[in-house]
């Protein structure tokens, strides 16, 4: 059997295109899950969730501040019959996804004017005391959970990370956009059971996107981020994506 085309991945300078292995039923993490037998739209979803892995909480030393943890007003929510339409996205923002702990995609702007009375009390991790009012992907997750949760742990999720537009050389956008997978979600170091969710699972949840909405998902290319490895520079803008040696123990959102 053939591999299918994987999405398109952006690396440093260029976008490179490859060949994925068939989808295997067995879950990376662990005996295979059961998977509805109507072989429809469903039956793809769980295959595809069962491939993306268990979902996680994560732990966040000294992020307490940013409790509690609410779903914001901006909030969508992927699945069949609630299809998302990239022409109603802002190419301006920066757009928080996750994949949450019963396997719906949720997207929401990462930042927004009302996240100001909706988040009021968090401040800027990195020693300045700046405010900010950012959506983190636990607000995300909070809104696929509805159990109690432990002080210093977040919302269960399987996997999330950005997406926003990509820019030319005149700032303009260039009709694609680049979904990484930069957050604590995905982390070693942070996720409770250790694994870590890279480009195999990126692949994988480009494909989640792809059948619970029937997005056209050609146009959204994937760039790995390393989030053990490098982090977002604190004193950057929420558009720059730049990335600094880890120095602390801030993690992405």
């Amino acid at each position: 059997m053939q591999g299918v085309p994987s999405p398109l991945v952006r690396d440093g300078g260029g976008v490179t295109s490859g060949v994925r292995e068939p989808a295997k039923t067995k879950s990376p993490d662990g005996p295979e899950r059961g998977i509805p037998g109507d072989g429809g739209v469903s039956e793809g979803i769980e295959h595809l969730l069962n491939r993306l892995g268990r979902p996680s909480r994560t732990f966040l030393r000294g992020r307490g501040f940013e409790r509690p943890y609410v779903p914001p007003p901006t909030m969508r929510v992927i699945h069949p019959g609630a299809p998302l339409d990239l022409g109603t996205l802002d190419p301006s923002r920066t757009y928080l996804w996750l994949v949450d702990a019963k396997g719906d995609f949720r997207l929401a702007p990462e930042q927004d004017p009302s996240y100001v009375s909706l988040y009021p009390r968090r401040i800027h991790p990195a020693g300045s005391g700046r405010i900010d009012h950012g959506l983190k992907h636990a607000d995300l997750a909070a809104g696929g959970w509805n159990g109690w949760l432990p002080k210093m742990l977040r919302p269960p999720a399987r996997m999330g990370g950005e997406l926003w537009a990509e820019k030319d050389s005149c700032e303009r956008p260039t009709g694609q956009w680049i979904m990484n997978n930069n957050s604590a979600y995905n982390a070693r170091r942070t996720r409770l059971d250790r694994r870590y969710r890279g480009k195999k699972h990126l692949c994988i949840a480009h494909e989640l996107l792809l059948r619970a909405s029937g997005l056209d998902t050609s146009s959204i290319l994937i760039e790995e981020f390393k989030p053990d490895l490098a982090i977002k520079s604190p004193s950057s803008d929420s558009s720059a994506h730049k990335l600094s040696p880890l120095s602390s123990n801030y993690p992405p959102s």
